[in-house]
């Protein structure tokens, strides 16, 4: 079973960069990340944006997914707490999360020359299947940052004999 793994939200932090800038103190966003390889890399791109947003704090909150990571989060978004300002959203609970309207349409924000720069951002630069997966009725839920494909193998041989 194919599993895409994305993080929407560390996209949404640089496009909500121009908004969160206009705060007259420096404003904390709460990421709630799932601990996994996949998302090794992600505190520096978190410290890379810090730097560049001396006024945005970003606190990472992170679960395994053996730890109930899915069960977390859609317990947080169905309460409505707003205690997670971004999520990371694994393709199996993308759907529900659409459907219970827990994560936006970026498509206004991305559009918005103020808070994007349209040289710099180009839907061609994700992969397609990854884009339209997370597009419905044509609004645009989340940009993957990775997308993972799972192959079987097998000997040929041994598959005939049997």
């Amino acid at each position: 079973m194919k599993k895409v793994f994305i993080i929407g939200g560390v996209v949404g932090l640089i496009l909500m960069q121009a908004f969160l800038c206009l705060a007259a103190e420096p404003t904390k966003i709460r990421v709630l990340m799932m601990a996994s390889a996949a998302g090794k890399g992600l505190p520096e791109m978190v410290a890379e944006f810090e730097s560049k947003n001396p006024n945005i704090k970003v606190e990472e909150i992170t679960y395994s997914p053996e730890k109930g990571y899915d069960t977390k989060a859609e317990l947080e978004l169905a309460a409505g707490g707003g205690t997670y300002d971004v999520v990371w959203v694994t393709g199996g609970a993308y759907q529900r999360w659409v459907k219970n309207e827990w994560i936006m349409d970026l498509l206004p924000f991305i559009h918005d020359p103020k808070l994007t720069d349209a040289a710099s951002f180009n839907f061609e630069d994700f992969i397609g299947g990854a884009i339209r997966f997370f597009t419905v009725e044509g609004k645009v839920y989340a940009l993957p940052i990775l997308h993972s494909t799972q192959v079987l193998f097998y000997r040929k041989d041994i598959f005939e004999k049997f």
